[in-house]
């Protein structure tokens, strides 16, 4: 709930339309956690490293295959 109220107040500061403000903070919310990433990258096979980043972002990355060249 951090994040969704930090992207409200910095809509409010930054003087964002009611509807942009709300739009954020909807987003936030549907974000995924990172265990929900891992098991859905899990679920697809995928060898994946999930990491929440700063600004409570969450990030998933993996080395390609490159025998598709």
């Amino acid at each position: 709930e951090a994040a969704a109220a930090g992207i409200w107040l910095a809509g409010l500061a930054l003087r964002f339309h009611p509807s942009a403000r709300n739009d954020g903070v909807v987003s936030v919310r549907r974000s995924f956690r990172v265990a929900e990433l891992r098991h859905l990258l899990t679920e697809a096979d995928l060898p994946a490293i999930v990491r929440r980043r700063p600004g409570f972002r969450v990030a998933a990355y993996w080395l390609a295959n490159h025998a598709h060249r």
